[in-house]
């Protein structure tokens, strides 16, 4: 395998998730922000991945409310999710 193939890197701003799930849902002063950021390879490991479509965007919900009302304790369990931007985009 080549070592020169561009690579993913594993934190993706949720901003770029809500352009896709939620356009112009959100507050227009939040628009601009990234909320949190998302560890790719973790979520994919997690079950919250497998959840079924219905309850797949019922999920990002639940974790966009709690962000918004400022209850990060409720999303400490989730360890694809941090509030804090990585020092390195770490990459495999």
């Amino acid at each position: 395998m080549n070592d020169d193939v561009p690579r993913a890197p594993e934190w993706m701003p949720e901003s770029e998730l809500r352009d896709v799930l939620f356009r112009g849902k959100l507050p227009a002063a939040l628009r601009d922000k990234n909320l949190f950021w998302i560890n790719i390879p973790r979520y994919l490991k997690h079950q919250d991945a497998d959840l079924p479509a219905e309850d797949y965007l019922r999920h990002w919900n639940e974790v966009y409310e709690h962000c918004l009302a400022e209850d990060v304790a409720a999303l400490r369990g989730l360890s694809y999710v941090s509030f804090e931007e990585p020092a390195e985009q770490e990459v495999h």
